[in-house]
């Protein structure tokens, strides 16, 4: 439930309880303790984005402070600005390095869950793909799939996210819903390729993507998406 869903149910109650509200403690209980709750998990939530912001800006341009931090911790004596512009590009590279690393364990871990059949259902979504004529699914494509599997676990059960290929692209869709997708792939062209991420029914908006790791920036976008096509 949202943050404004949460007030709205808060309201209703308050508006509900209002002529039975007797005692200031009573008035503490049922007025104050919820909002002070709703209020701690919207701020929770707030401190949480601005952390990941803050992440993403240094592993995309780490500051002085960042690259300080590591250098010291690596390197003795002074940590002079010679230092920190070298150290700059090794922290850019470790942490390039390391979502990559993270990515494709994940994508394994997801492979391995499939080949031991603890994801049947998915298997024999898959193999129908396959056997469309004239549809070759790809290995890319299937990977693919795993990522936005894995990004839609977060906040709905992985049993909800299906897989439809397409002679022009690969579709990732909601319970198996031709008009609930979520994003497509657009793998065919070899110099090229791009995720369309669900807009409404016949729209969408298309972003070109250099590695499947890329995947992982829109999971924001991803799990927007996957909260609207529940509604």
């Amino acid at each position: 439930m949202s943050f404004e869903e949460e007030l709205y149910k808060l309201s209703e109650r308050i508006a509900s309880l209002k002529d039975k509200v007797q005692t200031e403690e009573a008035t503490k209980h049922s007025f104050v303790m919820p909002f002070l709750s709703i209020l701690s998990m919207a701020s929770r939530q707030k401190y949480i984005r601005e952390i990941q912001q803050i992440f993403k800006q240094e592993i995309q341009e780490p500051s002085d402070e960042f690259v300080r931090f590591f250098a010291s911790r690596i390197r003795k004596g002074k940590i002079t600005r010679n230092v920190i512009e070298e150290f700059r590009g090794y922290v850019k590279t470790a942490f390039s390095d390391l979502i990559n690393e993270l990515a494709t364990e994940k994508i394994n871990v997801l492979k391995k869950r499939l080949e031991s059949g603890d994801m049947g259902e998915l298997q024999a979504q898959e193999q129908t793909v396959e056997v469309d004529d004239g549809i070759v699914t790809t290995e890319e494509e299937m990977q693919a799939f795993y990522i936005v599997k894995s990004i839609a676990a977060e906040i709905t059960d992985p049993a909800n996210i299906t897989a439809k290929d397409t002679k022009s692209y690969f579709g990732v869709l909601y319970k198996n819903n031709t008009r609930k997708w979520i994003c497509r792939f657009y793998f065919n062209s070899p110099r090229r390729k791009y995720i369309g991420l669900h807009v409404a029914d016949k729209t969408e908006e298309k972003f070109p993507i250099e590695r499947l790791e890329d995947i992982y920036s829109f999971r924001e976008q991803i799990q927007e998406v996957i909260r609207r096509l529940e509604r």
